[in-house]
């Protein structure tokens, strides 16, 4: 398994939620799901495939979490902007 790797994505990690703390804006967020995902599934070496089936099924649904909270997240306020758009224009 390589290492660096693993070390190189969670100083990402960490990096990137810093940056969503500091800002509050998405693109951070969404920088910290990539370094989440990219040492799990990406790649001959990725982490996914040393765990058991059940420990993998949570590592599934953890990531996917992440994703929609993101997404929805993004609906919810992008929704918010055009009924406020609506409210103004009439």
């Amino acid at each position: 398994m390589d290492y660096a790797r693993i070390v190189l994505f969670s100083i990402g990690i960490i990096t990137s939620f810093y940056y969503y703390w500091k800002h509050k804006k998405d693109i951070y967020l969404l920088c910290a799901i990539i370094c989440w995902l990219s040492p799990i599934y990406v790649g001959g070496l990725n982490l996914r495939r040393l765990f058991p089936s059940e420990i993998q099924r949570k590592i599934d649904l953890i990531s996917l979490f992440f994703l929609l909270l993101v997404f929805i997240g993004t609906f919810l306020e992008l929704l918010k902007k055009e009924i406020n758009d609506k409210r103004k224009r009439g």
